[in-house]
């Protein structure tokens, strides 16, 4: 708290834990940090996303490649290299 009394840092805030806690600075900083690392969208466990891949109107092949896209992101994630037969 007090490095975010600085202007340089915090804009001068008030050195009070209720400045901390206030729906702007929680606003502020999930904007900040964590918007960039988890997306906004709708998430769904595998079995609702099988659910509407089937009821879609894909064909067989995509439905089984999308099946197989999130099988693999729910092994790791789109950013975990894959490794040598492994999909």
């Amino acid at each position: 708290m007090n490095g975010m009394t600085r202007d340089d840092k915090g804009a001068g805030r008030p050195k009070k834990l209720k400045t901390y806690f206030s729906n702007a600075l929680s606003k502020q900083y999930l904007t900040k940090h964590v918007l960039p690392i988890v997306h906004k969208g709708d998430y769904y466990k595998i079995t609702e996303a099988e659910k509407l891949i089937d009821n879609s109107s894909f064909s067989k092949l995509k439905k089984v490649r999308l099946r197989s896209f999130l099988v693999a992101i729910s092994k790791g994630s789109i950013d975990t290299p894959i490794k040598k037969g492994h999909v």
